[in-house]
This record gives structure tokens, sequence and C-alpha cells, in this order.
């Protein structure tokens, strides 16, 4: 068998005194019969600096005695041993000749006892009383006092609670309640009618259909959003008669002053209208037409600024130009790939005041110079101007009298 080196510390089966005589780090056991009384069956160690080759302090680290007292079933009470919880956090017993309990650092009330008097009558607060014995109290108690009550209009009153019963009763389209055992349940009826003021300070939630039968609806909201493709108003049933009335939108705005515009149906003239500086009077607006910036736009079949910018045409038939005096003014250059006149272009527009020439004919001024006319003539015709000026075709030439 191969030497073993062993280490040893200091030990004694004499004395349950700590060791006086150990360095720092130094072990040493005492294995006398050690109780709570003396030092017996405990592991010391040095601890501090050195004074003359000695540990200045000596400290119980362990022992025989300590693990004894770990030594029994867990959550098991033991006399003169550890108390130790099961995997549930439970023991079996504990005895204690009073009972304080309270928060970290609160004194809490001290319970001294457990009592059993069905009677309460030398009741203190340092013990407890069994459920049996309250059930007992409770059940012979005669209880004669009143129950006071008030809400938040109306007098206060009291009840009986012996004798009588307290009723809490709802009202008509508004509150239903009832009970069941113990419980009373009060609750809202399906169809509600608040007679005054409804007052909702944090969001409301509809989820069925809402109808507001008062003369305003005001809604101060910075963002409305309407999931309705087509916002309809005027009225939710038809008309057989014209009540006179706009229809539209009005906006309050800020230029230089406050302002309301409109945009909508004017029913006077039966087109829709937009009023930037409008007045309402019981629905009716008036004031001065705005102007409305549209890129393009198509007017029946008519377009301006779709094919192009700058650009008027129509996407079927002619394009007419007709005005109320009959007359279009253009004040700038006119270019036509293709002018077709209905009336004869007048002389004094550059025109010639006719639609049909007969041929073999010329071109000449009237007298009064306003205006064009055409003298034909056959071969040998010689084109001449009688004594008013007014030409005309002959084969003969007059030399006149003398």
């Amino acid at each position: 068998m191969d030497k073993l080196t062993r280490m040893k510390i200091l030990t004694t089966g004499v004395t349950t005194s700590a060791p006086a005589n150990i360095k720092t780090g130094e072990l040493a056991y005492s294995y006398v019969i050690g109780s709570q009384a003396d030092n017996g069956d405990r592991l010391y160690i040095g601890a501090g600096t050195e004074i003359e080759g000695l540990a200045p302090n000596v400290h119980i680290i362990g022992g025989k005695y300590f693990t004894d007292l770990l030594s029994h079933v867990h959550g098991t009470t033991m006399a003169s041993s550890a108390l130790i919880v099961d995997v549930n956090s439970h023991i079996s017993n504990i005895n204690a000749s009073n009972l304080r309990l309270g928060s970290s650092g609160a004194n809490g009330q001290i319970v001294t006892s457990i009592s059993t008097d069905d009677t309460l009558i030398d009741a203190a607060h340092s013990e407890l009383v069994t459920a049996a014995a309250i059930k007992a109290y409770v059940d012979e108690a005669t209880i004669s006092a009143d129950f006071t009550f008030a809400g938040d209009t109306g007098t206060p009153g009291s009840i009986d609670i012996a004798s009588e019963t307290f009723l809490v009763s709802g009202t008509a389209d508004q509150i239903v309640t009832s009970s069941d055992g113990q419980t009373i349940t009060i609750e809202l009826t399906e169809d509600v009618t608040i007679p005054r003021d409804l007052v909702v300070q944090r969001n409301a939630v509809i989820e069925g259909d809402m109808t507001v039968l008062g003369t305003t609806t005001t809604i101060h909201s910075e963002e409305v959003v309407i999931r309705d493709p087509i916002f309809g108003i005027g009225g939710l049933d038809d008309y057989t008669t014209d009540d006179m009335l706009d229809r539209g939108v009005q906006f309050k705005y800020f230029n230089g002053g406050p302002k309301l515009g409109f945009f909508g149906y004017d029913d006077s003239t039966g087109r829709l209208a937009f009023v930037p500086e409008a007045v309402n009077t019981g629905n009716v607006i008036s004031g001065d037409l705005g102007d409305i910036d549209l890129k393009g736009a198509y007017i029946g079949t008519t377009r301006t600024g779709i094919a192009a910018a700058n650009v008027i045409d129509t996407v079927s038939g002619d394009l007419v130009l007709d005005s109320f005096t009959g007359n279009v003014v253009v004040n700038d250059t006119l270019q036509a790939d293709n002018l077709i006149l209905v009336n004869p272009l007048e002389v004094s527009s550059g025109g010639t005041g006719v639609d049909t020439f007969p041929s073999n004919g010329v071109f000449v001024s009237i007298s009064a110079g306003d205006g064009l006319t055409f003298v034909t003539g056959v071969e040998g015709d010689i084109l001449q101007f009688g004594p008013t000026g007014a030409p005309y075709a002959s084969t003969i030439i007059d030399g006149g009298e003398y």
C-alpha cells in the first residue's frame, strides 16, 4: 500500500472552550459532545492580523452540533432542531408563546392565543377567534341597528336591517336592477334615454347607428374620417317642394380678418358655386363668386387643359363659340389650319362680303367703298365706268355727247 501524506488540524476531546493558540486561517475542532450552552462539536478558524504569531479572533464556522440541527425530514417540526420547509414551503406546526405579524420594520400586532369562546365577551386584540366561534356568535346575534343611506339628491333614509328590506330601484329607459342571492346587479337598459346633457371625458365607441334629432351638431375635432363613400346632406326624406335653401359646405378662415367661405349648390341658379367671402342668411348664401384653380377640366364634350396646356378641344363633335352678343373677340393672332365661315367675311374685316362668285368676272368696289361687287361680261366686253362711277362691261365704247 502506498504511503499517504495526511494533513490534520488541531482537535480536542477534553474542552468545549474555543482554542487560543491557532494562527490566522488555521482550523481547530472540539469533538466533545456539544449543546447550546457550550462550544462542543464546533469547528473553529483563526481570523484577523496575527499578534505575536497568533490569530486575534477565533470564529465558529460549523460542526456536528449545527448539522444535527438540520438532520430531519423537511417540513416536519422537530424539537431542538432547525425549521426547514418542504418543497411546498410548508411546515407541520409551530409552537409559539406569541405571534407578531407585520411588514418589515413594522411593530405589528402581537397575538398570544387562539380563542374558541363564542360569546366574545373577553375578546382582545392579542387573540384570534376560531371560525366556529365566530359563526356561533353571528348566528346568535340579534341585529337591531339601522342601515342609513343617502343619494346624490333627496333626503337621507334608513331601514331596520332585522325587519325591513333595502330596495334598489331603477329608472325607466335608463337603469334596471336585479337580484340573485346575495348579489345586486345594476345595469343600463338596452335602450337608454338621457333627459339631460351627456359629457364623455374619454373615448366613446358607438357600434350601431347614431341618430341626432337636434338642430345643431358641433364636432370639435382636428380630423374627421367618414367611411361612407357618398356623403349625404339635406335630410333623409325626398322633398315635394322647393325650400329655396342652398346646400353645401361652409368654412371659416382668416384673410386680413375672419372670413366665411362656401362651396356647394346655389338653389337660385341650380348650379354649383364657390363664394370665398360668403354671407349665410338662413342657409341662403350671398356674395361674389370666386376663382377655382384647376389643371384641366371636362365640360360636357369640351376639354380644357387636358390634351395639353392652354389647349381647348372636344372629345366629340365641333367646338362652337357662340357669344350672347353675337360677337367673338380675339385680341391676339388667330391661327387656323382650316377656317370655314358660315357668313361671308365683310370687306371691313379683309373679306369680299360675298360667299359665291359667278364665272368670268372681276371684283370692283362699290361707290361707298365699303364693299365689293362682281362684274361679268362676254368676249370682247370692256370694263367701263358709268356717269356715277358704277362699273359695267360692254363691247361699245361710248364717247359721250358734245
